[in-house]
C-alpha cells in the first residue's frame, strides 16, 4: 500500500507544482499587462487594428501617440482591449486610429474568434490576458487546460504595436499568398462580417460614451491585391462607414502606390509606412477636434 502511495505522489506532486506555478505565473502577467495598460492610457491617440495598422508610425503623429495594434487582431480583441484603457479614470485618450477596410470582412476573420480553427487558437495564445475566461463564448470550457491555454499563460500578455520591415517590390507569388490568406481559394465567397460588425460598433459606441475621436483608415493594397477583390467587399466597406456616422474615414484604396513602398500584397513596408503615418496625421491636424 506504501508503495502505491508513493507511485501517486511522484505522479501528483509534479503536476501539483506545475498548477501553481501556472496559476502564479498567470496572476504576475495579469497585474504587468495592467501596469503597462495604465502607461498606454496616458496617450492622446492610439492606434489600433490588426497589422496593416501595425505599420503606422507613431512617431509621425503631432499628438502624443502610440501603436497597440497587433497581427490578427479580431475587432472582438480590440474592443477589449479599448475598454480596458477606458476603464482608467485618468486616461488620456482623444483619439483612436482604427484601421478598416475590405480584408476586415475577410472569411479569415470568422476563424480568428473560433477556437475550433487554428487562428482561433492562435488568439488565444496572443489575446488570452485581455479576454476574461468563456465571455462572449471565445474561450470554451474544452479550451481551458489546452495547449493554447499554457501557451498563453506563459508567453505574456502581447503589446506588439509598431512593425518595421525594410522588403519591397513583393513579387505576384508574395502578393497571392496574403490574398489567399485573407480571402481562400474560392470565388464567390459570400462575406460573413456579423462579428466583425458588432464589435466595430461597439468600439464605436464606447468611443462616443468615453467622448474619443474615432478614425477609421483604410491603408493602400498593392495593385495586383485589389484587382482581385470582388465588389461586394467595397459595397460592405461603404455601408458600414455610413452607419458609424460619428467617426471619420480616411481612404488611400483608390491611391496607386508605388510597388517599392509595400512589402507584400496589402502591408506597408517601413518607408511606406512612414509616408502614410504623416498623410494620416496630417488630416488629423486639419480636421482638429483636440
Amino acid at each position: 500500500m506504501k508503495h502505491f502511495l508513493n507511485k501517486i505522489a511522484v505522479f501528483f506532486i509534479p503536476v501539483l507544482l506545475f498548477f501553481i506555478v501556472t496559476v502564479t505565473y498567470f496572476f504576475y502577467n495579469r497585474s504587468k499587462i495592467e501596469n503597462d495598460l495604465k502607461k498606454i492610457s496616458q496617450y492622446e491617440c492610439i492606434i489600433m487594428g490588426d497589422s496593416q495598422m501595425q505599420r503606422i508610425n507613431p512617431e509621425k503623429f503631432k499628438l502624443k501617440t502610440t501603436n497597440f495594434a497587433s497581427s490578427g487582431e479580431h475587432y472582438f480583441f480590440t474592443y477589449k482591449k479599448l475598454k480596458m484603457l477606458t476603464e482608467f479614470r485618468e486616461n488620456k485618450i482623444k483619439k483612436v486610429v482604427l484601421g478598416l477596410s475590405t480584408h476586415s470582412f475577410a472569411p479569415v476573420y470568422n476563424k480568428l474568434i473560433n477556437t475550433n480553427f487554428a487562428e482561433g487558437r492562435a488568439s488565444i495564445v496572443n489575446f488570452l490576458y485581455f479576454v476574461p475566461s468563456q465571455e462572449d463564448n471565445f474561450i470554451q470550457k474544452s479550451d481551458l487546460f489546452s495547449k493554447s491555454i499554457i501557451q498563453g499563460i506563459y508567453k505574456g500578455p502581447e503589446l506588439n504595436g509598431l512593425y518595421i520591415s525594410k522588403k519591397e517590390n513583393p513579387d505576384p507569388t508574395i502578393v497571392n499568398k496574403a490574398f489567399i490568406q485573407h480571402f481562400g481559394t474560392k470565388k464567390n465567397i459570400k462575406p460573413n462580417y456579423e462579428s466583425q460588425l458588432k464589435y466595430l460598433l461597439l468600439i464605436a459606441k464606447l468611443c462616443d460614451e468615453n467622448n474619443i475621436d474615432l478614425i477609421l483608415v483604410s491603408t493602400p493594397y498593392h495593385s495586383l491585391y485589389k484587382k482581385q477583390i470582388e465588389k461586394n467587399y467595397f459595397k460592405i466597406l461603404n455601408q458600414t462607414i455610413n452607419i458609424i456616422p460619428k467617426a471619420r474615414y480616411i481612404s488611400f484604396l483608390k491611391d496607386s502606390i508605388s510597388p517599392e513602398l509595400m512589402s507584400d500584397g496589402n502591408h506597408l513596408n517601413s518607408s511606406g509606412g512612414d509616408i502614410y503615418s504623416k498623410k494620416i496625421n496630417n488630416f488629423i491636424v486639419e480636421n482638429n477636434k483636440y
